[in-house]
C-alpha cells in the first residue's frame, strides 16, 4: 500500500519485477512510490515495469516521481518502463514530451 489516493503492490510479469498502481499519482503518492520501487529494485534484477492501468490521474509530482525512478534505473544499468497508460495519463505524458522515454514506445 502507498499513501493518499494511490494504492500499489509488487508484481511479477513474465519473470520481470514490477509494481502495479491504482488511483491517483500525485504529490502524496509520488514519494511513497519512489521509496517502494527503489526498494524493489534493490532486491531484484532486470527491467522494472510500472503498471499504470488503473491510474486515472497524474500531476506534475507524479510525473517527477516516474522520471526520478527512470533516471535511477538507467544510471544503474536497468531499464524501467511504464505500461498500460489510461488515455488521460498518456495525454499528459504526451503534452510534456516524456511518453516515449517512460514507455519505450
Amino acid at each position: 500500500m502507498l499513501s493518499g489516493a494511490l494504492r500499489g503492490g509488487e508484481t511479477l510479469q513474465d519473470g520481470r519485477p514490477g509494481y502495479a498502481l491504482k488511483g491517483e499519482l500525485d504529490m502524496a503518492g509520488g514519494e511513497s512510490l519512489v521509496r517502494r520501487v527503489t526498494a524493489l529494485a534493490a532486491t531484484t534484477s532486470g527491467a522494472i515495469e510500472i503498471d499504470m492501468g488503473e491510474v486515472g490521474f497524474i500531476d506534475s509530482s507524479g510525473v517527477r516521481a516516474l522520471l526520478r525512478l527512470h533516471e535511477a534505473a538507467v544510471s544503474s544499468g536497468r531499464p524501467m518502463r511504464v505500461r498500460n497508460l489510461s488515455p488521460d495519463v498518456r495525454r499528459l505524458l504526451d503534452l510534456i514530451g516524456v511518453t516515449e522515454l517512460l514507455t519505450g514506445d
